[in-house]
C-alpha cells in the first residue's frame, strides 16, 4: 500500500516524506529535504565563561540569597524514591516501571489516576491500549530527561520513528503534557527534513490515518501534516493516491489552499464572462 508522502514531482506511490531522487530510492511525500546544520563556533573547545574575569570582590549583598529567594527545584526530588507505578503499552502490555513521583510531577492526570480510589489508585498500573512499545520508550525516557531523541534507538527507521512520534503527541495530548506535544512535533519535522535513506520511506499512510482517527479537527498536529502536505506535494500524487488520504484530510487540504488563494487571481482566472466553450459539450457529437 501506499503512503501519503510519496512520488514528489513525478514519482511513483508510497510513503509520504520519501526520497524524491528517483523511484528506486523510496517514495514519499516530503522528498529528500537537505538539512541545515549550523556551521561550528570558533573556539568549540574553549570553556564558555572562559575569557570572562572573575571580579576581585564579590559585593556583601550577593554573597548569600535569603531563604526568602532560594528557588524551589521545579523538578521532582525523589522524596519517595522507592514507590514506583507502572505503565502498560500496546496490545502486548509491555511494561515499564516509572517513579510516581516523576509520572505524578509531569502529568496531572496520571497524578489524579495514582492517588484515586479507583483501579489505578490501588494498583498503581496505568494501561495504555494503543501506543506501540517504542513509544512507551520515548515516554519512559522523556519522563526522566525531557529530552527527545530518536538517534539512540539504533533499530529504529523513518516508519516506526514516525508512529511512535505521532502517537507520542497524541498520548501528551491525553495525559495533559504540552511540553512533551511540543517537543514531539519538532521531533517529527527534524525526522522528516534529516537525511533519507535509499528505499526508506517517510510517514506511511497508517501512521497518517491513526493520526487523523485520534485527533479533532484544528489540532496542531493536523495543521502540520497539512502545511508540509501543501509545501511538498504535488497534484498528480493527490490524484494518484487519491483512496488512501483519510477523507477529512482531503476537505482541511481544500479549505487550507482556500484561505491562502487571493480571490483577485481567482476572479480573473475563473472567470464566466470571457469564455463559454470552457463548460459547454461540442453539439456535433450529440447528432
Amino acid at each position: 500500500m501506499s503512503s501519503p508522502f510519496g512520488g514528489i514531482k513525478g514519482g511513483g506511490g508510497g510513503d509520504l516524506f520519501g526520497s524524491s531522487q528517483g523511484a528506486s530510492q523510496g517514495r514519499g511525500l516530503f522528498g529528500r529535504v537537505p538539512s541545515q546544520r549550523p556551521a561550528p563556533a570558533a573556539n568549540a573547545g574553549a570553556s564558555l565563561f572562559g575569557t570572562i574575569a572573575a571580579p576581585s570582590k564579590v559585593p556583601a549583598q550577593i554573597k548569600s540569597s535569603p531563604p526568602s529567594l532560594q528557588k524551589t527545584p521545579k523538578g521532582p526530588i525523589f522524596r519517595n524514591p522507592s514507590e514506583l507505578v507502572t505503565l502498560e503499552f500496546g496490545p502486548e502490555k509491555v511494561k515499564f516501571l516509572i517513579h510516581k513521583e516523576f509520572a505524578c510531577h509531569y502529568s496531572p492526570v496520571l497524578k489524579a489516576a495514582f492517588n484515586s480510589e479507583f483501579l489505578e489508585g490501588q494498583t498503581k498500573v496505568y494501561t495504555l491500549d494503543e501506543p506501540i512499545e517504542d513509544t512507551g520508550r520515548l515516554f519512559t525516557h522523556w519522563i526522566y530527561t525531557q529530552q527527545l531523541s530518536i538517534i539512540g534507538f539504533e533499530h529504529w527507521n523513518s516508519k516506526n520513528t514516525d508512529m511512535a512520534l505521532v502517537q507520542l503527541w497524541v498520548l501528551a495530548d491525553k495525559l495533559l503534557i504540552p511540553q512533551l506535544q511540543n517537543q514531539a512535533i519538532r521531533e517529527l519535522h527534524r525526522a522528516q527534513m534529516g537525511p533519507l535513506d535509499v528505499g526508506d520511506p517517510r510517514i506511511p499512510f497508517s501512521t497518517i490515518n491513526y493520526l487523523y482517527e485520534n485527533t479533532p479537527r484544528g489540532s496542531p498536529l493536523r495543521k502540520y501534516i497539512i502545511n508540509m502536505c501543501a509545501l511538498y506535494v504535488d497534484e498528480q500524487y493527490y490524484l494518484t493516491n487519491s483512496s488512501e488520504f483519510p477523507k477529512e484530510m482531503l476537505l482541511e487540504l481544500v479549505v487550507a489552499f482556500a484561505e491562502t488563494v487571493d480571490m483577485d487571481d481567482v476572479k480573473e482566472r475563473f472567470t464566466l464572462d470571457s469564455d463559454w466553450t470552457q463548460f459547454e459539450v461540442a453539439e456535433e457529437a450529440a447528432k
